[in-house]
C-alpha cells in the first residue's frame, strides 16, 4: 500500500506530506483547491511525462516521493529496501528541463519506474495508468476469474508449448547439422575410401622404409661386403690368417708363463668368433640380391603411406584413428535424418494435443466470459449505466487454428458500448473520464478477488452522477477497500461518507503566496466537510444531525453489509 506521499515545489505545493492508511481514503475540497496536483504528483512517480512548467515559481527543483509497503506477492519481483518490504519511488524535476528517477535511492530509468509503478497503483480516470485498458491484462484477469478450471488447462497448454518449442529448436539444429553434413559427406566418404584402399598395418611404415633404404644402397653395401670379406679371409693373407699365426706363436710359450694362458685362450675365442662372422658375411652376400621391381613397389608404397600421414596424422595409428572418427561422423549424419523424422512425429502429436486442449480451454473461457459479462453488466446498471453493453470478444478461434500463443488458441478483448444503439468498442477507446472510472469500478468490483494491484486510485468518478448512483459508487468503493487500498478524489458526499480516512485539501495564504495543504479530518471535522459537500449550513443543528445520519448509514453498511 501507499504509506506516504511527499511533494515539494510542485505547482502551488510548497511542501506537503500526506500519510495514507489502508481501506478507503477520500480526498475532498473546494473546486481548484489542489486535489488534481496531488494526483499529478502520483502520476509523476508512476513514470508519466513531466511538465517542467509545473515547477513552483522561483524554485530550481520539484521533488515527489512515494513510500510503499509491498504485499507478499510483489516482494520477490521488485527491489525492496534491504531487509524490509518497503519501496521508495522518487522523481525529481529540474528547472533546466531534466528529470531523474530513483528507486530506493538508486538512479533508474523512467521506463523502469513506470513498469514498477504499474504493479503498485492502478489509476482510474483520464490517465494512462489503467491496467485494464491493456488487452494483456484483460486476458490475465479473465483467466484468473475462471480459477483453476481455466488456469490448470492454461498451464498445461503452456507446458506443451514449451515442449514443442524445445523440439522445434532441436529439429532446426539437427536440420542445420544435417545440411552442413551433406556438404561434408562426400569429403568424408572420399577420405575413408582413400585410407581403406591403403590397407594400412600398424608399424609397417618403419619396416618398409628400412627395406627401401637397403635396396636403394644395395650396390654400395655389396662393394663394402666384398672388400670386408677379402680383408678377413684373403687367399694370400687375411685377418684370420694373421690371428692363426699369432695364436701359433703363443702356443709354444704358454707352458712357460701361466699368465700367457689367458691371452692364448682369449685369442682362441677371437679366432672362433671371427670365423663365425666371416661365415655370416659370406652367407649375407649369397642371400643378398637386387630386386628392381621390389624397389619400385617399396618407393610407391612408402610414398603412399607418407602422403596419408601428411593428410591425416603424423603416424599410421593417427591415420587409422582419423578414419574411425570420420566413419563415426558419417554414421551420425545418417542417423540425423531418422532423428529429425522422430522429432517431427513428436511435434505432430503435441500439436494435436494442443489443438484439442486449446479447444477445451476456449470453451471454458467462453463460459467464464459469459458469467463475467453478466456480472459486469449488473454492476454497470447499479452505476447508472443501464444501457451499457459489456462483451468479451474472441477472435482467431475455431477450426484448426495456427498455434501462435503460449496461453491458448484464443485472442480476446473487453468491448463496451455505453450508449444504446452504438456498436461496442474496445475498452481503451472510451473517451469520457467519468465513464471510464465507473466502468473500471464495475470491473474491479467483479474482479476484486483476482486483482493483484494493491492500490486503486479513482479520479473523476463522480462526473455526471449523483443521488442513488453516487451512493452505489460509495458502496462499491467500500467493498473494494476490503481487498485493496482505495484512494478517491470526489465532490460527492454519498461517496465521501464511506471513507475510512478523509483528507481535506485546501489553499491558504502564506507570506502573500498561495500554498496547498492537506490534513486528515477527525470524526467531527468529517461531519462539517460532508455537510459542506451536501450543501447544509454548518451552524444548523438539523443539518448536522442529517449529516451524522448520512455518515452512520455508511458506517453500518461497512460493518454489516446492510444498505440503508
Amino acid at each position: 500500500m501507499l504509506e506516504e506521499l511527499q511533494i515539494r515545489n510542485l505547482a502551488l505545493i510548497e511542501e506537503l506530506s500526506i500519510s495514507f492508511e489502508s481501506g478507503l481514503t477520500i480526498l475532498s475540497g473546494e473546486t481548484g483547491a489542489g486535489k488534481s496536483i496531488i494526483i499529478e504528483a502520483l502520476n509523476l512517480i508512476l513514470g508519466e511525462r513531466a511538465d517542467f512548467g509545473r515547477i513552483r515559481s522561483g524554485c530550481r527543483e520539484a521533488v515527489v516521493q512515494g513510500l510503499f509497503s509491498l504485499p507478499a506477492e510483489l516482494v520477490a519481483g521488485v527491489e525492496s529496501a534491504a531487509g524490509q518490504n518497503e519501496l521508495l519511488l522518487t522523481r525529481k524535476l529540474n528547472a533546466n528541463g531534466k528529470s531523474r528517477s530513483y528507486i530506493n535511492g538508486s538512479l533508474t530509468t523512467l521506463a523502469h519506474m513506470a513498469e514498477l509503478g504499474s504493479k503498485l497503483i492502478d489509476f482510474h480516470g483520464q490517465h494512462e495508468h489503467q491496467s485494464l485498458l491493456r488487452t494483456s491484462v484483460q486476458r490475465e484477469y479473465l483467466d484468473f476469474y475462471g480459477g483453476d478450471e481455466v488456469l490448470l488447462k492454461r498451464d498445461k497448454f503452456a507446458a506443451l508449448m514449451a515442449e514443442r518449442k524445445s523440439l522445434l529448436a532441436k529439429s532446426d539444429q539437427l536440420a542445420n547439422e544435417e545440411k552442413n553434413m551433406l556438404e561434408r559427406r562426400d569429403l568424408l566418404e572420399y577420405q575413408i575410401k582413400e585410407i581403406d584402399e591403403g590397407r594400412l598395418e600398424t608399424g609397417e611404415d618403419s619396416e618398409l622404409e628400412a627395406e627401401l633404404k637397403r635396396l636403394r644402397h644395395h650396390e654400395r653395401i655389396a662393394v663394402a661386403l666384398s672388400a670386408a670379406e677379402a680383408k678377413l679371409s684373403a687367399d694370400e693373407i687375411g685377418a684370420n690368417d694373421l690371428l692363426q699365426l699369432a695364436l701359433k706363436d703363443l702356443s709354444g710359450v704358454v707352458d712357460l708363463d701361466s699368465a700367457l694362458k689367458e691371452i692364448h685362450t682369449g685369442l682362441s675365442g677371437l679366432v672362433a668368433r671371427l670365423e663365425e662372422e666371416i661365415r655370416d658375411l659370406s652367407r649375407y652376400q649369397e642371400e643378398s640380391y637386387f630386386d628392381g621391381d621390389r624397389l619400385n613397389w617399396l618407393e610407391e608404397r612408402v610414398y603412399l603411406l607418407n602422403e596419408l600421414k601428411r593428410k591425416y596424422g603424423g603416424t599410421l595409428d593417427e591415420v587409422l584413428r582419423f578414419r574411425e572418427e570420420s566413419d563415426r561422423e558419417l554414421k551420425e549424419s545418417e542417423n540425423k535424418g531418422r532423428e529429425i523424422a522422430s522429432i517431427e512425429s513428436q511435434i505432430r502429436v503435441i500439436e494435436a494435443e494442443l489443438v484439442e486442449l486449446g479447444k477445451r480451454l476456449s470453451d471454458c473461457r467462453r463460459q467464464v466470459a459469459s458469467g463475467l459479462e453478466t456480472m459486469v453488466r449488473r454492476q454497470l446498471g447499479e452505476l447508472a449505466m443501464e444501457g451499457a453493453r459489456f462483451n468479451v470478444v474472441f477472435t482467431d478461434t475455431g477450426g484448426e487454428p495456427p498455434i501462435r500463443r503460449t496461453d491458448g488458441l484464443d485472442v480476446w478483448e473487453f468491448f463496451i458500448s455505453t450508449n444504446v444503439g452504438e456498436p461496442p468498442l474496445p475498452l481503451a477507446k472510451i473517451a469520457s473520464g467519468g465513464e471510464i472510472s465507473r466502468i473500471m469500478l464495475a470491473l474491479k468490483t467483479v474482479l476484486t478477488k483476482v486483482d493483484k494491484i494493491p492500490v486503486l486510485i479513482f479520479d473523476e468518478i463522480d462526473t455526471g452522477i449523483g443521488g442513488k448512483t453516487a451512493k452505489y459508487v460509495g458502496i462499491k468503493m467500500a467493498s473494494l477497500a476490503k481487498e485493496h487500498q482505495v484512494i478517491c478524489v470526489t465532490h460527492l458526499p454519498q461517496i465521501a461518507a464511506y471513507a475510512d480516512t478523509h483528507i481535506y485539501v485546501k489553499k491558504i495564504n502564506k507570506n502573500d503566496r498561495l500554498i496547498i495543504t492537506a490534513e486528515k479530518l477527525s470524526d467531527s471535522e468529517r461531519v462539517g466537510e460532508i455537510g459542506r459537500m451536501i450543501g447544509t449550513e454548518v451552524d444548523s443543528r438539523i443539518a448536522e444531525e442529517y449529516t451524522k445520519e448520512f455518515i452512520d448509514a455508511a458506517r453500518r453498511f461497512k460493518a454489516d453489509g446492510v444498505i440503508v
